[in-house]
């Protein structure tokens, strides 16, 4: 672990990869592979108009996703997942197209919020000790275009 913080503190965008960090202990606890369809998630956000332009952007845009993760519950998994998102080199699932904005940590709860709106696109598995499943959505009708590599 500190061999990651110190690798992470010569980047010029560390605060970023830590606040993405953050949010991926949150929001899919241990899990690997839940943990980088999230980190998918925001990137899909960050490069598509209409969302903050930035990961960190993304990820502290109030009501969107969960942060402020025990210190004891962080482990490097989080903050390399986060640096793969920054340097665009995840491997989410296939069905995790660059379309899918939305996750909800139940499907009952995302019918109830959005009815008719979004279509489910995958699951990722609820593992024993490892946090909650997350159902991932996308836009029914249309799909936002993604920005440029310009930005």
């Amino acid at each position: 672990m500190v061999t990651v913080l110190l690798l992470l503190a010569l980047l010029p965008d560390a605060r970023e990869v830590a606040v993405v960090a953050d949010t991926l202990c949150a929001e899919s606890s241990h899990n690997w592979p839940d943990a980088e369809a999230v980190a998918a998630v925001v990137v899909n956000r960050a490069d598509a108009p209409g969302f903050r332009p930035t990961l960190s952007g993304v990820v502290t845009q109030p009501g969107q996703f969960a942060s402020g993760c025990p210190r004891a519950r962080m482990r490097p998994m989080h903050y390399m997942i986060a640096l793969r998102a920054r340097l665009r080199l995840l491997d989410p699932p296939p069905w995790l197209e660059p379309d899918v904005f939305w996750f909800c940590a139940s499907w009952s709860r995302a019918m109830r919020l959005w009815p008719s709106r979004y279509d489910e696109v995958g699951r990722t598995k609820r593992l024993r000790r490892a946090g909650t499943m997350h159902v991932y959505w996308r836009l029914r009708d249309g799909r936002l275009e993604r920005r440029g590599a310009d930005g």
